[in-house]
């Protein structure tokens, strides 16, 4: 009944009190100096002298959501104080209905679970970036960095101080943080410096949300909206200077393979390094040496039937920080991508099978030693520069009795250099520098890799109309060169497939070129401000040689595309809904020949009920469709008209426990393929310190043009495709107990499963051609038979063998990691990875056998401690 009185009595006042929004659109606040000698304790509380007698309380704060400018039935104010170290913040937070407060403990840069305070500061004032701070009711800290486009970087970490306190006597809870001034970046301009500042808190139960300075939900960009904080006079200027020394201990337990000199079946190892932290005037210079990322999460399994390469996502704290600044993207592609940096070796030995023939094993490529410098000075410039060196790595090689030492990744320079001018957050010119150098003094790693790559690249924005209104443009030209062989292989892999028979009236491989250049870039004009609608029109294009997977990441080189895309955004509750958005988009694609090979419509729905449910509706329809690299280089295939639909849902994320749906649905109107992916999970929050999260993934994807091999001779191959039924069988188990704030465990587990069967093989014909059952043609039983594992093709007067494309393979991973805080900044961690996983050329189905047959499958083992102490000066 409580809840229904509030309910009405807030609704009724939506119509009757609502807040004008000059009185709480950017807002300002002015800060209060206090004697360095008089400290509080950090408790929680808001009781001492410190808080009831300086500074001043602020207005309260601005609701947001569910009712824009409604005040609250839950009041919150905020105060700020600072000495010569330290920014305090109280914040008194009201509640209506205390006994439904939620004061879940969570993982340390979990901010999802539980009623929480953050605060930002946008220190240079420049709208770009700032820095945030989170505690949540059960006292869990989480750092971040957040961007004018509201883009997360929970990797940034920061050393402070935070508390929480309940009085349930007055139906409330206060939040006291302290963070040093020695943790935040900033310039002074003047004797008065002005930041920017955001206060908001979150109540889960009703997923309300205030803000001490309204940013509405329709924004002009999440950083320019933030209030003002002055009254900062004579701010310290610390050393900024931090050490944060490592040790660590691991041991290795997999299996043995017989006669090896080198998989013995165990292996210890330990390691130390350093990372550091130096303020340089207006910037900071973070290194690292003999980096080790031990404790980071695995990365998912996947099964990856394309020719792209897949991607993941980066783990490493050390290239997440400052990740706002050096991130360049043009869509799905980025100019710099981390995780080239320590990547996997690029070579491996030829003609190991562990019987005559053995070698070494090595993880990723050793990083001697990385540098970062970042910040922006006083007159807006921002600057980001990455230089990092990656080892000589060998391995033992041991070929019928003669052991030698084989390279298999060269000596590699990185060097990453951003730059970019910021006036007053409407007008941004930025410019970026990637540089990759290889020493190959091997004659294998010349014919293999590129010696030199470069990209250098352009970006302007340009708002307008108190920005409601955009120009956004990017630039790049990337310029890679090497031996003849190496360029001749760039020109081949899937990023370009010059030997496209479609694009031989404009490409074409020459395998003496020594060097291959491209352009890329975007021009985006469009409409997204504090508005119901907004709009955009884009083109953009990647010339055929362009290539940033060196230091970047690229699918797919020689095309133009052109979006138009309309966006409808209902932020204010209507019928049962808290909010809705409607949009609309249509994409063209045509390759630098002049051809279209893509068009397709898009219409999204995305919802909240009243009760806190979210829904999200996308389907696509397209048309034209035809795919440029399923034959690995060979003749296009013409699919026609398609059909996607993607359909995800959840229960209210407050509630101990939510259930959530995801289904994906893509169709071939003509039958040629299909996919249908179930994905139900659930998440069960049991009590204040432990949570369990669980997915279970179910694919079935049909395709009757599935590429198997190329036969033949290489200047005119036989491109063999065959009908597959794929199914794919995943679970994803999490569990979190958080002992207190700093002490914590956290498990993954993942078994996977994939199998696939290959029948009714074809072979390309005309596959471009309009008419259906000129494609392929498919090989009768008196011209295919399968005997040993290998399937015999009598192809006219030809003759061909391969291997049966059947497969099943099997992964379990799961990670388990203990982490404490022993002191703030220091950490001991330790960590347990376990991993099984094999592929077998055959159709093993169900996946309650797979299952049997994963869990008997030989474990490596690892196992960790690694023990951190953070120093500053």
């Amino acid at each position: 009944m409580l809840n229904l009185l509030i309910y009405c009595v807030v609704a009724s006042a939506k119509n009757d009190s609502i807040i004008p929004f000059s009185e709480a659109y950017k807002r300002t606040y002015t800060i209060t100096r206090v004697a360095d000698d008089t400290r509080p304790v950090m408790d929680g509380r808001l009781d001492e002298d410190f808080w009831t007698n300086q500074g001043e309380w602020s207005a309260p704060f601005v609701q947001v959501t569910p009712y824009e400018r409604v005040p609250s039935a839950s009041p919150t104010k905020v105060k700020l104080l600072y000495d010569n170290k330290y920014i305090y913040i109280g914040v008194y937070c009201k509640d209506a209905v205390p006994e439904k407060m939620i004061r879940f403990v969570g993982n340390r840069d979990d901010n999802s679970i539980g009623d929480l305070i953050s605060v930002a500061f946008d220190t240079y004032h420049d709208y770009r970036a700032a820095p945030e701070f989170n505690i949540n009711l059960g006292g869990n800290r989480t750092d971040l960095v957040v961007t004018d486009k509201l883009s997360i970087n929970l990797s940034w970490n920061a050393v402070w101080e935070g508390r929480t306190h309940i009085n349930r006597a007055d139906s409330s809870w206060t939040a006291e943080l302290r963070i040093p001034f020695n943790q935040l970046r900033y310039n002074r301009k003047s004797d008065t410096d002005v930041w920017g500042l955001h206060v908001r808190r979150i109540i889960r139960r009703n997923s309300e949300v205030q803000n001490w300075s309204m940013i509405p939900l329709k924004n002009n960009g999440h950083v320019f909206s933030f209030g003002e904080m002055v009254g900062m006079t004579d701010l310290p200027k610390p050393r900024g200077i931090e050490f944060l020394p490592y040790l660590m201990g691991k041991y290795k337990r997999e299996p043995a393979i017989t006669s090896s000199p080198y998989q013995k079946g165990f292996l210890w190892g330990g390691n130390a390094g350093l990372d550091a932290k130096v303020a340089l005037q207006d910037y900071t210079l973070d290194m690292t040496v003999n980096p080790d990322f031990g404790q980071v999460e695995l990365d998912p399994s996947v099964m990856n039937l394309t020719a792209y390469e897949t991607f993941y996502d980066e783990k490493r704290p050390f290239f997440l920080e400052g990740k706002h600044i050096l991130d360049v993207p043009m869509g799905a592609d980025m100019m710099f991508y981390t995780r080239r940096i320590g990547s996997k070796p690029s070579i491996t030995p030829s003609g190991v099978n562990n019987e005559n023939v053995f070698a070494e094993t090595i993880g990723n490529v050793p990083i001697i030693g990385a540098l970062k410098l970042t910040g922006t000075n006083r007159q807006g410039v921002t600057l980001g520069v990455v230089q990092s060196l990656t080892a000589l790595s060998s391995v033992h090689v041991m070929r019928n009795g003669v052991e030698n030492k084989e390279v298999i990744e060269p000596l590699t320079n990185f060097t990453i250099a951003r730059v970019q001018k910021n006036w007053k957050g409407n007008t941004l010119l930025g410019g970026m520098l990637t540089s990759v150098n290889r020493a190959l003094n091997e004659p294998h790693l010349s014919e293999k890799l590129i010696k030199n790559a470069y990209t250098v690249g352009v970006d302007f924005i340009q708002f307008f109309a108190n920005r409601l209104y955009y120009v956004d443009m990017k630039g790049m030209y990337s310029s890679l060169n090497g031996s003849a062989e190496a360029i001749t292989q760039l020109q081949q892999n899937a990023v370009h497939y010059y030997q496209r028979a479609s694009a031989k009236d404009y490409l074409g491989v020459d395998d003496k070129r020594t060097s291959l250049n491209g352009t890329g870039g975007y021009l985006k004009i469009g409409r997204k401000g504090n508005a119901k609608l907004s709009f955009s029109e884009q083109f953009s294009w990647m010339s055929p040689g362009f290539d940033l997977n060196d230091a970047g990441f690229l699918k797919q080189a020689d095309m133009m595309s052109n979006e138009t895309l309309i966006e409808f955004r209902q932020t204010n509750t209507w019928k049962k809904f808290r909010n809705n958005t409607l949009t609309l988009s249509q994409l063209n694609q045509w390759d630098f020949g002049g051809r279209s090979f893509g068009n397709s419509f898009n219409l999204g729905w995305r919802s909240m009920f009243l009760n806190r449910w979210n829904f999200n509706f996308i389907q696509t329809y397209g048309w034209n469709s035809v795919q440029t690299r399923r034959l690995r280089g060979g003749p296009d295939i013409r699919f026609g008209e398609w059909y996607k639909v993607d359909v995800t849902f959840n229960t209210d994320r407050a509630r101990r426990m939510m259930l959530n749906l995801q289904y994906l649905g893509d169709y071939n109107l003509h039958g040629d393929y299909s996919l249908n992916t179930f994905a139900p999970g659930i998440t069960l929050r049991m009590g204040n310190h432990v949570l369990l999260t669980g997915k279970f993934n179910y694919s079935q994807n049909r395709d009757d043009f599935q590429y198997v091999t190329s036969v033949g001779e290489t200047s005119q191959p036989s491109y063999i495709t065959a009908r597959m039924e794929q199914k794919t069988y995943g679970l994803t188990m999490n569990l979190q107990v958080n002992i207190t704030p700093d002490i914590s465990i956290k498990w993954y587990s993942a078994p996977f499963t994939s199998t696939a069967q290959y029948t009714d093989f074809k072979k390309a014909m005309n596959s471009a051609s309009r008419v259906h059952g000129n494609r392929f043609h498919t090989f009768t039983a008196d011209e295919i038979c399968y005997s040993n594992n290998q399937y015999e093709v009598q192809d006219g007067a030809a003759n061909h063998s391969f291997k049966t494309p059947d497969f099943t393979f099997n992964e379990f991973r799961s990670n388990f990691v203990l982490r404490w805080e022993y002191r703030p900044g220091s950490t001991l961690y330790f960590a347990w990875q376990h991993t099984m996983s094999n592929r077998e050329s055959y159709y093993f189905p169900n996946w309650d056998n797979n299952l049997e047959r994963m869990f008997g499958l030989p474990p490596t083992n690892v196992f960790m401690l690694k023990l951190n102490y953070f120093i500053n000066l």
